[in-house]
């Protein structure tokens, strides 16, 4: 279908404008049951936790104030973006219609067509970035424009706002999730979260892989019954019905797990002003259009507090002991070791052996171990003893034990 439908996509632009400026939003409207949209968002936004002991007490004259209550503010940001993108319309229409229609489109509805596609990809690009984007503003892509959910969680968990003594926190990262635990892990998450929030219907929101790999695991825990028959396909065995899992193809390969409330999510567009625009319009190559889009958009959590969410570390890529722990020099009363760095890990630490591995003991070190270090100096041994040495790795890729390196200390 060889037409000429430049000047009816640049009315298209103009005509269905509110609609196209729609589309993106639109996209993301199956998985917005589990998130919540903000309209008319234009930049910072400011959530937080509140800490506060305020109780009613029995009735007296005196006032007995305290001034222990605070909010740790939590902030998430929508940021202007813009697609500048240029297109033949005509190799386009192969995708929407063919000659074999049986009624002829005309003009005006196929530039709509052509145009409303052009704004879904957007959207498309949008989704696929909700939970991995990381905001780089000199960057080309969707990925580039925001910081996603699990970006975000990533910075909260270094600034300890995530964490475990917070309650908010769990690290399963030492421990690799298949089919024979899937279930269990997730049960660990609900049963240590909150007590608060488990007065809550809650959703836990998981990449698809690991809703299937909880579906085959609680047919192996329950028989080759169909999945879940006697419960709510979507509810997380062992809740009351008060978890739902909420799979999402865009989480998959971003290590994180997240329990919460469904309102505590958000999605922030703008919408509701001037600031965002679409037009299609004409360029210097007469065989191509070029789609412009200006608008709004960005993620967030109202709030990180543990009465209402909760986000799990997690992997399933198989968990490889540091192998290549090593000594490197050794004198009377000390010796120094290398290993290869590990992965994501949130401790180290080297222990000690002086009964051929019967017992095991944390080792002194020179300096603090920290998370990426290759090597380090153990201190306090006694010369001319035996000793076996071994990296304890905490959380992360190489969790677990290294392989024992056996040493003698020099003579004093």
């Amino acid at each position: 279908m060889a037409i000429d439908i430049k000047q009816e996509l640049i009315s298209a632009g103009t005509k269905y404008k509110k609609e196209l400026l729609a589309m993106p939003v639109a996209v993301l409207a199956k998985i917005l049951e589990h998130f919540m949209l903000m309209t008319g968002i234009q930049g910072k936004e400011m959530g937080g936790i509140l800490t506060t002991d305020a109780q009613l007490r029995p009735y007296r004259t005196d006032k007995g104030a305290s001034d222990n209550t605070k909010i740790e503010p939590y902030e998430w940001e929508t940021f202007l973006g813009d697609v500048v993108k240029e297109f033949d319309p005509n190799k386009l229409l192969g995708t929407l219609y063919t000659e074999r229609t049986s009624t002829k489109p005309d003009k005006t509805k196929i530039a709509r067509l052509v145009a409303l596609e052009m704004a879904k990809k957007v959207g498309e690009a949008l989704y696929r970035s909700l939970f991995v984007a990381v905001r780089n503003a000199a960057g080309e892509t969707t990925n580039d424009l925001f910081n996603g959910y699990s970006t975000q969680i990533k910075a909260a968990i270094v600034s300890e706002v995530v964490s475990a003594l917070n309650g908010n926190y769990l690290n399963k990262s030492g421990v690799q999730m298949t089919v024979d635990n899937c279930g269990d892990i997730l049960k660990q998450l609900w049963r240590g979260s909150n007590e608060l929030l488990k007065d809550l219907d809650t959703e836990m929101k998981i990449p698809t892989a690991v809703l299937e790999m909880y579906e085959d695991w609680y047919q192996i825990e329950h028989g080759v019954a169909p999945f879940n028959k006697e419960f709510s396909q979507k509810t997380l065995v062992g809740t009351d019905g008060r978890c739902t899992l909420v799979p999402l193809g865009n989480m998959g390969g971003q290590p994180f797990i997240f329990l919460t409330v469904k309102d505590n999510m958000k999605i922030g567009v703008d919408q509701e002003s001037d600031s965002e625009d679409v037009e299609i319009r004409r360029v210097d190559n007469p065989k191509v259009v070029q789609f412009f889009m200006l608008a709004y958009f960005g993620v967030g959590f109202e709030t990180l507090d543990a009465r209402y969410f909760k986000v799990m570390k997690f992997t399933t890529d198989p968990i490889v002991p540091v192998a290549n722990f090593a000594n490197s020099a050794k004198t009377a009363v000390t010796a120094t070791f290398t290993w290869t760095a590990a992965t994501e890990p949130t401790s180290l630490k080297i222990q000690k052996s002086a009964d051929g591995g019967a017992t095991w003991a944390d080792a002194a070190t020179a300096a603090a171990i920290g998370v990426g270090a290759v090597t380090a100096q153990v201190t306090g041994l006694v010369a001319e003893t035996e000793y076996d040495f071994r990296l304890v790795v905490v959380d992360g890729q190489n969790a677990g034990n290294s392989n024992v390196v056996n040493l003698t200390t020099s003579a004093a």
